[in-house]
């Protein structure tokens, strides 16, 4: 035998063994959009813009679906400018309070 515990392999690799990394693609950003969830049903979007702009975040678009046909009429869809403003409204806003509902607020 070589030594090596037959239970317990060695699990870390010889140095120099270990694969090269690819060509990482960064043409892909992050999102500009937000998913906001648990908003309240008789929420519209200029009530969406508004408490985002109260906040000191501007978007460029506030969406609020009125038809559960096609998505969940307790979700809004804004979008922002950047990538920067979509992650510090995320981070800053998720979990706040929007009339009366506790939101949620992610990446799409």
């Amino acid at each position: 035998t070589d030594g090596e515990d037959p239970i317990f392999p060695k699990l870390v690799p010889e140095r120099g063994s270990l694969p090269e990394m690819s060509h990482v693609d960064e043409s892909k950003t992050p999102s500009k959009v937000l998913l906001v969830s648990n908003l309240p049903f008789f929420c519209k979007a200029n009530d969406l813009e508004k408490f985002f702009t109260d906040a000191g975040f501007y978007p460029h678009t506030c969406v609020k679906p009125n038809s559960t046909k096609y998505k969940k009429i307790s979700d809004g869809y804004v979008h922002m400018n950047s990538c920067t403003d979509a992650l510090d409204a995320m981070n800053r806003l998720s979990g706040t309070f929007l009339k009366g509902r506790c939101i949620s607020i992610a990446l799409e």
